[in-house]
């Protein structure tokens, strides 16, 4: 079986309307330990913060 990249192509162009220009930003409390996870999508590079 071959690995698996997560990366996804596809064959229509992006919805503008999916994403927001600016997205919410909501920070962890600063007492819970979180991990960041980088993604990269057709829409640039997505940084999410995971408890």
């Amino acid at each position: 079986m071959a690995h698996d990249t997560g990366s996804v192509e596809r064959d229509w162009p992006p919805d503008p309307a999916a994403w927001p220009e600016s997205a919410v930003v909501a920070e962890p409390a600063a007492d819970q330990p979180s991990r960041t996870v980088h993604l990269a999508t057709d829409r640039g590079p997505l940084t999410l913060r995971v408890p």
